[in-house]
């Protein structure tokens, strides 16, 4: 193998020790086990074989007998007790490497796992999960080649005697048998490598990379990408004689390569099963011929034949599995790469905000703060300088792309600016602790996620919550009559994914529990990017003439390009193409007849209602 096949076994294997400590234990255990549970039949029924023709008296022949097939018994109990062991500890590592890997998903940096490269390597685990079977295929390989060594170890302790005898008689016949096994077993191993596993790793890799450049196949989804929204536009916009030859043609470029595949494993399982059966036969002629010119025992043919085969086969199959430890190794490498990325230090986590204690937020400011998004020449936000004061409600406007949920997410400390600071009470933000600074946040962000869990622990974000304060929270925003609909109260669950009866809710259902989870936080400062969008301007309405009873005191950040919320502000700074273009209360803009006021008049025949 090459060299870095070598450093990413033995990457899996350390890994694999550290998830369990005693998995290598057991398997040896399995191992040793399993070759016993092998070799022993062979042995118990040679011993039998040359006793009867010692004519040995019937009582002793069936009284080895007997106490050989007790012994297979004990040893195959033992074995399958040991052998269940190692499939569950094999089982927990598979799921503990999983979730290793989500909690290093959890752990890293919004802006880390936002880049290219966090984004290719997440594409290229997807795409070589879709052909391993993961970490349990490690494991899985692991005990394999155990039980192959401690196969070819049994088998030459069983061959030792004959070899000895043979040294002694100066016998040449069973060296040059086994020597001719031995080579014969290698010559399969190459032969499966040459023939099987190199050329399945390549096709794979090609329908991989086929499979990745297509618009409408994904293996890895187990589908084309068709789904019931598409079809809408495919069938008002006639768009399926467009559509259908790339689909057509995308399918017959991962059926050629399907098809190249079942070739290939037809191949390989000849040259696996048809070496297996080949050297078996040769084995027992073998083991006929050096009883015929009387080199050995009649008796001892069958167990010189069996640990003749074990050896050879034993040899061939660890070379073969060593191989496909490899395949399964390699594609093991993207996943350990993400599992080793640098998690930088975001936080100096020493310093401990002074509004920390008092639950409030003191005052913020922007100073002269500039960002681009990694692989962006253009700015999202440029030279920003403003100072927002604590306990203010402030609304930041703006058309689409103007800067304003950039601006939030640099406040959350999801992104380092590239220029400038962001202050809290005179100091970075990111030299406070981190938790102690999120926690002062509650933020319903645009594209926020609402998970499969009881409702009670959706709004809380915990197992452990307080139903009065989550039942409160839901009531402020409107949702108590539907809370009362649902059968199971706060332990209904959302969404259908994992339970049958799981609550299906609308996009302003979904956004209003979302503000619902932000109120349960009872945060120092609450954010809201475009928190209405999803609501009819009504329930916006509502929403925001309700405020006071839904915020309280708390500082308030209002993200939006609807201008409703600004009536309700003490505070309004106008966005635009990442400046600040204008700032001051609802009145004062329009006063001004600039960007707000432009924006106010667009949008004027919505809110005549109000």
């Amino acid at each position: 193998m090459k060299r870095h096949n070598h450093s990413t076994v033995r990457r899996s294997f350390a890994l694999l020790h550290k998830m369990d400590s005693s998995f290598f234990s057991y398997v040896i255990a399995s191992g040793i086990l399993q070759a016993s549970v092998s070799f022993l039949p062979m042995i118990v029924l040679s011993q039998v074989i040359n006793r009867i023709l010692e004519q040995r008296d019937f009582q002793s022949i069936m009284f080895f007998a007997f106490a050989g097939a007790l012994g297979i018994w004990i040893l195959s109990m033992l074995q399958a007790l040991v052998e269940k062991a190692v499939n569950v500890r094999s089982q927990n590592i598979s799921y503990s490497f999983e979730t290793l890997v989500s909690r290093t998903t959890m752990s890293m940096e919004y802006a880390q796992m936002e880049s290219k490269e966090t984004k290719m390597m997440q594409g290229q685990i997807k795409a070589d999960r879709s052909w391993g079977s993961g970490f349990f295929g490690v494991t899985s390989k692991t005990q394999q080649i155990v039980q192959q060594l401690t196969g070819i170890i049994a088998a030459i302790i069983i061959l030792v005697p004959f070899l000895i005898e043979s040294v002694a008689k100066s016998n040449w016949y069973l060296f040059l048998a086994i020597l001719l096994m031995l080579a014969l077993s290698v010559v399969c191993a190459l032969l499966f490598d040459l023939f099987y596993s190199k050329r399945e790793f390549s096709e794979m890799r090609e329908m991989t990379l086929t499979e990745n450049n297509s618009r409408f196949h994904s293996m890895t989804e187990g589908s084309r990408i068709i789904s019931y929204q598409d079809i809408k536009d495919i069938l008002i916009y006639r768009a399926t004689s467009l559509i259908g030859p790339s689909v057509e043609a995308e399918n017959e470029k991962i059926r050629c390569h399907a098809l190249k595949l079942s070739k290939l494993n037809f191949i390989g399982g000849l040259i696996k099963g048809g070496s297996s059966g080949f050297l078996l036969g040769l084995s027992y002629c073998m083991a006929a011929f050096c009883v015929f010119v009387e080199k050995i025992a009649a008796g001892y043919i069958v167990q010189y034949a069996q640990a003749m085969y074990q050896l050879s086969i034993g040899v061939s199959s660890f070379l073969q599995i060593i191989t496909e430890l490899r395949v399964d190794t390699d594609r093991l490498v993207s996943t350990l790469d993400y599992l080793a990325i640098d998690k930088p230090q975001s936080a100096v986590n020493r310093i401990k905000p002074n509004t920390a204690e008092k639950n409030t937020m003191g005052k913020i400011e922007f100073r002269d703060v500039s960002f681009s998004y990694p692989g962006s020449n253009h700015p999202a936000i440029e030279g920003l300088n403003f100072i927002i004061d604590a306990g203010r409600k402030t609304a930041i406007v703006g058309l689409n792309g103007s800067g304003k949920t950039t601006l939030i997410k640099l406040l959350c400390r999801l992104y380092r600016p590239d220029q400038g600071t962001i202050l809290l009470d005179g100091v970075d933000i990111w030299d406070y602790d981190e938790v102690i600074y999120r926690n002062m946040l509650a933020v319903v962000f645009q594209d926020f996620s609402l998970f499969s869990f009881p409702i009670g622990c959706v709004i809380a974000s915990s197992e452990d919550y307080n139903a009065n304060r989550v039942e409160d929270a839901l009531e402020r925003v409107g949702m108590g009559a539907w809370l009362q609909s649902q059968g199971r109260g706060l332990d209904s669950i959302l969404y259908k994914e994992y339970e049958k009866d799981g609550v299906e809710i609308s996009g302003g259902e979904a956004q209003k529990i979302a503000i619902a989870r932000a109120i349960y936080k009872d945060a120092a400062l609450v954010i809201l990017d475009e928190p209405t969008a999803a609501l009819d301007p009504q329930a916006e309405y509502e929403i925001y003439t309700r405020l006071a009873d839904l915020i309280g005191s708390k500082g308030v950040i209002y993200i939006s390009h609807r201008l409703t919320s600004c009536r309700f502000c003490d505070d309004i700074i106008v966005m635009d193409n990442g400046h600040v273009a204008e700032r001051g209360k609802h009145s004062q803009l329009l006063d001004q007849n600039e960007l707000y006021a432009k924006m106010w008049d667009a949008q004027a025949q919505y809110y005549r209602m109000q």
